[in-house]
């Protein structure tokens, strides 16, 4: 007895997750709210709902491997967050442009030195906003742009031609 997810990609691919019982309940075994359940009898979902706790967890393992979207993002955090029924309205506002920015940066980088400066900078930009639709896309050009270089370092020879005659 399990679960199991199944998500189909905007490319038509389709990625599945399942998870047993024992791996869920193992899962539940490290939550809060079962400890203060099994140490004062306190009702958790994990007592109520177990069956909805274990589609949820499903989903949070598998989405650790899935394409990034701002739409997974919302899911995601509605999950989180056990929100009645939509988004909340009045969460932090995504800054749009934040990806991009750090994006064009990295693009800009003229050596692997200056690749991992922006790489840091970037990073702490990110994470302050909480953006995981950014931290992609900044560490996908990141990677992009650092094989570039590489490359490039890599076709470089150093040193003096010297001609005999």
């Amino acid at each position: 007895v399990g679960v199991y997810v199944v998500v189909k990609t905007s490319d038509g691919d389709y990625l599945t997750e399942t998870m047993s019982a024992d791996e869920v309940n193992a899962i539940r075994d490290r939550s809060s709210a079962w400890k203060a359940y099994q140490s004062k009898g306190k009702p958790c979902p994990w007592v109520t709902d177990w069956g909805e706790m274990a589609k949820k967890t499903c989903v949070k393992r598998a989405y650790k491997y899935w394409p990034k979207t701002e739409q997974l993002e919302q899911a995601i955090h509605h999950l989180n967050t056990e929100g009645n029924e939509g988004l909340a309205a009045d969460g932090p506002q995504r800054d749009e442009g934040l990806g991009q920015r750090w994006v064009e940066q990295a693009t800009k980088a003229e050596s692997t030195e200056r690749l991992a400066e922006v790489w840091q900078a970037g990073l702490a930009d990110i994470k302050k906003a909480r953006d995981m639709a950014a931290y992609s896309e900044f560490k996908a050009a990141v990677e992009k742009r650092g094989e570039a270089l590489k490359q490039a370092e890599a076709n470089t020879i150093e040193g003096e031609a010297q001609c005999e005659s």
